[in-house]
């Protein structure tokens, strides 16, 4: 999830009320990944129509507090590429020395290898090849998700995943929820 580029998948076999992110990276068409809004909403936030009206009112918070409620992504509403750039991928450890470390469908070094990012190859138009034309959803450098931090340790720290996703999954399931 945090190493492909996302972007709404909207009317799903011409239903209107199916709708999903799909991947947009150079892997779209080639995959069927999809995410939901509740999946994405712990790592990207959206709030660019708060940044919009503060800009607008020249800061005045009060009159853009209604934005923020619309912070979460919302597949319906947004048309955005979710991604993380190749310099924060390799910031918080998501990356290994000597593996075939996949990102937004192309390989990439790991974090003791030769980096283009480093001559302004960010990764964006990696992860938002599908439409590069849209906005990010949110910061691409540090997502401001309620749980991207978690999300990032889960993926990186194996005994982190075992105790915490492991064991609520199991939990969840033998419960039958």
């Amino acid at each position: 999830m945090l190493m492909y580029g996302w972007g709404p998948w909207r009317a799903i076999r011409g239903n209107v009320k199916k709708n999903a992110w799909q991947r947009w990276d150079r892997a779209w068409g080639k995959s069927s990944e999809m995410m939901l809004d509740s999946d994405l909403c712990f790592i990207y936030t959206n709030y660019v129509s708060f940044r919009d009206c503060m800009v607008d009112y020249r800061g005045r918070t009060g009159k853009c507090l209604n934005k923020i409620r619309h912070a979460f992504l919302d597949v319906k509403r947004e048309m955005c590429c979710a991604w993380i750039t190749k310099s924060a991928v390799h910031k918080y450890g998501l990356t290994k020395d000597g593996y075939d470390n996949k990102y937004c469908g192309v390989k990439i070094p790991g974090p003791g290898e030769d980096h283009d990012y480093a001559y302004g190859n960010h990764g964006r138009s990696d992860c938002c090849a599908a439409d590069e034309r849209p906005r990010d959803c949110g910061s691409a450098e540090k997502p401001k998700g309620p749980a991207f931090d978690h999300i990032v340790r889960l993926a990186t720290d194996k005994h982190y995943f075992f105790d915490h996703f492991v064991f609520s999954w199991l939990y969840m399931i033998n419960n039958v929820h």
